[in-house]
């Protein structure tokens, strides 16, 4: 019984030790991140924070694979780059326009090695469910999809994506991408 417990007590504190070295859990970096992005206006602050405690790689790949086996290493590499900036900003766009709010954390859910960390934001009379999907990447937490009032940034990218690959040639869809990013950027 005493070997049981005090196995027990190991096991708990070396979790707790395998999760502060991880930097803390899932739903502590997304506190975090709240926190050094509240009230900041600076899209480009909001974007450095953004890049910080997100794998907008992982975005851009998850959005773009298939579609890479239909063009050059090199246009692969450019679009996936655009793109994962085009992505940074436009969230970072997003939260720039919030000026006050409160967020509550509803908790995590662990599922087929995502776990998603569920919030809800007020900002006024409005309220929106924000769930962020991580995962560790070398050692550390990352946002790899962001889902607002249950739409998934990926998922949805990807639908716009089929269609914009079925109806325009590779230059026309990096110059839009591009010129996007541009107009975020301001």
């Amino acid at each position: 019984m005493k070997v049981k417990l005090i196995f027990n007590i190991i096991i708990f504190f070396s979790a707790i030790a395998l999760i502060n070295a991880a930097g803390g859990g899932a739903t502590d970096i997304i506190k975090t991140l709240n926190s050094k992005i509240s009230g900041v206006k600076s899209k480009e602050k909001i974007a450095k924070e953004l890049e910080e405690y997100s794998c907008f790689s992982c975005i851009s790949s998850d959005v773009l694979d298939k579609y890479c086996k239909n063009l050059s290493d090199k246009q692969c590499a450019d679009i996936k780059d655009v793109f994962a900036e085009m992505v940074k900003y436009s969230i970072a766009d997003k939260l720039s326009g919030f000026s006050s709010y409160s967020i509550s954390y509803l908790g995590e859910e662990t599922n087929d090695g995502l776990t998603t960390v569920k919030t809800n934001v007020k900002s006024g009379e409005k309220s929106y469910s924000i769930n962020y999907e991580m995962k560790q990447i070398s050692g550390k937490w990352k946002i790899v999809n962001y889902i607002v009032e249950d739409i998934s940034t990926s998922k949805n990218y990807k639908k716009q994506f089929r269609k914009l690959f079925k109806k325009q040639s590779y230059d026309q869809i990096i110059s839009r991408l591009k010129s996007k990013l541009k107009e975020l950027k301001k």
